[in-house]
Order: C-alpha cells, then sequence, then structure tokens
C-alpha cells in the first residue's frame, strides 16, 4: 500500500511541478504586462529604482571617503584596488 502512495506522490510531483511552474510563469507574464499598460506604475518603479541607486551611491562615496583617511589595513586595501564596499 505504501508503495502504491509514494508512486502517486511521485507522478504529482513529476506532473505537477511543471504544470505548476507554467501557472507561476503566465502569472507573471500578466502581471508585467497589465503594469507596462499603466506609465504611472513604471514611473513609480522607475523614480524608486533610481532614488535607491542615489542612496547607494552616496553611501559608498561616504564610505570611500572615511576610508581615505584610515589607517586600517582593510582600507588601505581597499583603496588601492578601488573595491572599497
Amino acid at each position: 500500500m505504501s508503495t502504491f502512495i509514494s508512486d502517486i506522490l511521485m507522478v504529482a510531483a513529476v506532473v505537477g511541478g511543471p504544470i505548476l511552474l507554467a501557472v507561476l510563469y503566465v502569472y507573471g507574464m500578466r502581471a508585467t504586462r497589465q503594469k507596462d499598460r499603466q506609465p504611472h506604475s513604471r514611473d513609480i518603479t522607475d523614480r524608486a529604482t533610481k532614488d535607491l541607486y542615489e542612496k547607494s551611491d552616496a553611501e559608498r562615496e561616504r564610505r570611500e571617503k572615511a576610508a581615505e583617511n584610515s589607517k586600517n589595513v582593510i582600507d588601505v586595501i581597499e583603496r588601492k584596488t578601488g573595491t572599497s564596499a
């Protein structure tokens, strides 16, 4: 009996997995298309992305300036290689 149940679960996983993946893929495509039809929501996303990048760049520049005068070995290495985080 347990072999029968495990076989049924295996078939459900093999068949159901791709079906679930296809449903989620179609849902994602429809959501993206609806977002593209509404320029207002696209503009909001673009503005939020630009704001996030500006904040990230400002934080990176602040860290680089703080590391310029630091005598820590890691800061010296990051300064020389241009990889300050």
